[in-house]
């Protein structure tokens, strides 16, 4: 029996590091919504997903990324405002609304170096109405992860909770256990 690259004909990729799935942008303005991600799986890449700006202006809202599925990935859920690879830009920075991680389960690479919930929004701009629910990954090297969030309001993970949405700085939690995981078939 021969490989399904070859049977297909497709080319083998298996060594290859894809980047992943992300929304970003260097431009001045940007006005991004409505967007639903379902169903998505990553293994080895550079990131799950990840949204990238650099200052400017403009709203991301309204943005559902649901049922997501890595492994040994380099990022996992990633919002960074101060995405240092992208120059910035003049402005208060992108708000970031109304967006919703939903069944999130794997592993990432290093989680102790590239914290699987990393939301980093801007000063002047703090994220609101953030929300992460059912987050399950673990890291593939290493004992603990890090959870990482500044300026970002909502409920889940590492994000403030409250109606003040003002600017704070860096936050970081230190997790030192897997997450429990239960079978399709039990969880509700």
């Amino acid at each position: 029996m021969g490989s399904l690259a070859s049977d297909t004909g497709m080319r083998e990729t298996s060594r290859l590091l894809f980047p992943g799935c992300f929304l970003g942008t260097n431009s001045i303005t940007l006005d991004i919504s409505k967007v639903l991600y379902n169903n998505i799986y990553t293994w080895s890449s550079n990131q799950m997903f990840m949204f990238k700006s650099n200052g400017g202006n403009g709203t991301v809202s309204e943005v559902t990324l649901q049922n997501f599925i890595g492994h040994s990935n380099a990022y996992s859920l990633d919002l960074n405002a101060y995405w240092s690879s992208i120059s910035t830009t003049a402005g208060d920075g992108i708000l970031y609304t109304d967006i919703t991680f939903d069944n999130w389960k794997g592993t990432c690479s290093a989680g102790a170096t590239r914290a699987p919930i990393n939301v980093i929004c801007p000063d002047d701009n703090p994220c609101t109405a953030i929300t992460i629910t059912d987050f399950a990954m673990w890291t593939d090297t290493g004992s603990t992860e890090l959870y990482k969030c500044a300026n970002a309001w909502g409920n889940g993970g590492c994000l403030r909770h409250g109606s003040e949405h003002t600017s704070y700085g860096s936050t970081t939690s230190t997790i030192a256990a897997a997450p429990l995981v239960l079978p399709p078939c039990i969880q509700s």
